[in-house]
């Protein structure tokens, strides 16, 4: 079926939302397929430096995911293994903390709304289970397609591994199963920009899409390979050149998207994965925009935290973030994730938003001299990264083809030596 830009009527694992003041006294409870187990230290060894807080895993019997989760997670979950309200949990750990219940749910609003989209806790009553989550199960066939496996299911989302009915083909679907206006905008949106790029090598090849009158869904390709922290922690012993390899594929893939005028705005490990032939293929345009649009939609999708740049950031709760995303917001966060693939950590921490915002506002980043691999990592490296960091924007390179050029000049004189 050939391929056509949509131009019909007029849409991680990481999910933040804003501060939500509903404070009313529905009940919730953990949905039947989400369970806690305690963690086999010698059974998950090696944890990564971002998960070693972790004291339990949570899984998620529905998508065959696992989450290892701290403390303070395991302890707020816990609290809906019986039907209660929100409001009820806060007077709980108010009690347990002797801290002001106001102080508690300054802290607890956004992760319960955020756990509520993850599907972890569910309304009392609510048909959210295994069967009905998704909107399709496997074996479902759509027009020539046959799902075999539901990968992630969201709210107004799934996203499916299906195979062409008649060859061995495997594809990706991603489902819009709610077409409210927005969300069908948005969904068209991020076929769109695919569509862009479809020649471009970088990206997952987009083959059709297919409106139905309740819900849509596009067809692209399927990537063998895992995306990049998976990627890192299959390669411990990970060499220099290697690393560069991927580095130099990872920014020449973001030169491609700002050469065709496309910001991602959503740039995090999960939304880059490595192909078998060590090429990176970046997914999720979801977030995506024109360099020329004049909107603040992004001040209401967001983003995650530890990669958002500075001026993007409101240090209160109440609104995280000022203004939509650009190509100088782009380049800090490939930054953040060169600098979290030599070290295996953020450059900027926080336990609250509050502490992490004035961490990314004002803290400059320290690189040390050995990677987690165990190589040295090169001066000229490190430069690059510190660029992409900095606060200002206008210090940062102005777009991914300028870090590109820069990139590849250090490596030609490096070889030159």
């Amino acid at each position: 079926m050939p391929v056509k830009k949509f131009e019909g009527d007029s849409y991680p694992l990481q999910i933040f939302v804003h501060f939500n003041t509903d404070i009313n006294t529905m009940l919730y409870s953990i949905p039947r397929h989400i369970k806690i187990s305690g963690l086999n230290i010698k059974q998950h060894r090696p944890l990564s430096a971002h998960q070693q807080n972790a004291v339990a895993i949570l899984k998620d019997n529905y998508s065959e995911r696992n989450f290892f989760i701290n403390a303070s997670t395991k302890m707020f979950i816990e609290k809906f293994r019986t039907s209660k309200s929100f409001i009820a949990v806060n007077k709980e750990i108010a009690a347990e903390t002797n801290i002001k219940i106001e102080e508690i749910r300054r802290y607890t609003a956004p992760f319960f709304d955020h756990l509520k989209k993850m599907g972890f806790i569910v309304k009392e009553g609510s048909s959210v289970n295994l069967k009905t989550r998704a909107r399709f199960n496997k074996n479902k066939q759509l027009d020539e397609y046959k799902i075999e496996k539901c990968l992630d299911a969201a709210e107004t989302t799934d996203v499916y591994i299906a195979r062409v009915i008649g060859l061995q083909k495997k594809v990706i679907i991603k489902l819009l199963k709610q077409v409210s206006k927005a969300d069908n905008d948005q969904f068209k949106s991020e076929y769109n920009f695919l569509y862009t790029l479809n020649n471009s090598g970088v990206t997952p090849e987009v083959y059709a899409f297919k409106k139905e009158k309740t819900y849509r869904y596009f067809v692209q390709e399927y990537i063998q390979g895992p995306p990049l922290n998976e990627y890192l922690r299959l390669h411990p012993k990970m060499k220099l050149p290697t690393f560069i390899k991927i580095a130099g594929s990872l920014i020449h893939s973001f030169k491609i998207i700002h050469d065709n005028s496309i910001v991602h705005g959503d740039i995090h490990p999960g939304n880059i994965f490595i192909s078998a032939r060590r090429q990176v293929k970046l997914i999720d345009f979801g977030l995506a925009l024109h360099h020329t649009l004049e909107c603040n939609e992004m001040v209401d999708h967001g983003g995650v935290y530890f990669y958002m740049p500075p001026e993007r950031i409101n240090n209160t709760t109440h609104q995280k973030f000022l203004k939509q995303p650009d190509f100088f917001s782009d380049v800090f966060q490939v930054g953040v994730v060169l600098y979290g693939m030599l070290y295996n950590k953020y450059p900027f921490n926080g336990i609250t938003w509050e502490e992490l915002a004035l961490e990314i506002k004002e803290k400059e980043p320290v690189f040390k001299d050995v990677s987690i691999f165990g190589f040295n990592v090169p001066e000229w490296i490190k430069q690059l990264i510190q660029k992409c960091l900095s606060k200002n924007p206008e210090q940062r390179f102005a777009d991914a083809a300028q870090l590109n050029k820069a990139f590849q000049k250090k490596l030609i004189h490096v070889r030159n030596i």
